[in-house]
């Protein structure tokens, strides 16, 4: 949460009688919101549960399962936006607003919520990553929606031939060493960007993680190296899951290291 909805995220922090004890604002109208982002992610995965082709899906171990989903999931975000592209709808900023402050409403479909696709572009391309989707779709942008697309289209390529697994890996493992060595020796302004970037992709892989691995204690140690940008913790634990894709889609050839 204090990646993708920063003020919230922070807010949280009151959760913890420790915080609430040093004389914090007790106002905990943040979990209103939190409580409907959860119930809205239930809804989709009951919506996946009946709407996915299970035969196929039940039958896939972990990770590809994982893989199956993000697929699954970022074909229907595309599908939702255009279809609600020419009609009048809140933004996910308004809705928050109101959740935070007068509490759940009722969803008939999510993939006629706002807020909801908000929330799933968030776990597709995480915080920058989605914003020309999500900006896009709440400007009614033609040109930077599209770039949104295109965007999710190569993760998604991506996420077929080597998984998801791997593919979150490739934005940690890639920019090192050379990107930051490259930095250590530019000129400021080109350090920056090339910090940024490395940062930047930091935080992407982290929260897709952070939504899309399951909670086991190996999968959160990968989440935590990929925040910390480890590469090689990230490898050690994750390594396992990074050969060759299953016959269904992906590495036709040799298996994708991390480091090609």
């Amino acid at each position: 949460m204090v990646l993708g909805y920063g003020g919230i995220g922070m807010c949280m922090l009151r959760d913890d009688p420790k915080v609430v004890d040093s004389g914090c604002d007790e106002d905990f109208s943040y979990r209103n919101l939190c409580d409907h982002l959860r119930d809205l992610r239930i809804q989709a995965d009951l919506d996946y549960a009946c709407n996915a082709d299970l035969a196929e899906s039940m039958l896939l171990e972990y990770p590809a399962c994982m893989d199956a989903r993000y697929l699954y999931d970022a074909e229907k975000i595309v599908e939702a936006y255009r279809a609600l592209w020419n009609k009048q709808t809140e933004s996910a900023s308004q809705i928050m607003e109101r959740v935070y402050q007068k509490g759940a409403y009722q969803v008939a479909s999510i993939w006629e919520d706002p807020l909801y696709l908000h929330d799933l572009a968030l776990s597709l391309l995480g915080a920058v990553g989605s914003r020309p989707l999500t900006e896009g779709f709440r400007t009614r942008d033609d040109k930077m929606f599209q770039q949104g697309v295109e965007s999710l289209k190569r993760t998604t390529e991506s996420v077929k031939g080597m998984g998801l697994v791997m593919t979150l890996g490739g934005y940690i493992c890639f920019p090192e060493p050379e990107s930051r060595d490259d930095a250590l020796f530019a000129p400021r302004k080109e350090k920056k960007q090339l910090m940024d970037t490395c940062n930047g992709l930091r935080d992407l892989s982290t929260m897709v993680a952070l939504y899309r691995f399951p909670r086991d204690i190996e999968s959160l140690r990968a989440t935590r190296a990929l925040l910390a940008h480890d590469a090689k913790e990230y490898i050690d634990l994750m390594g396992p899951y990074m050969g060759s894709v299953d016959e269904t889609g992906g590495n036709e050839g040799r298996p994708v290291s991390v480091g090609d």
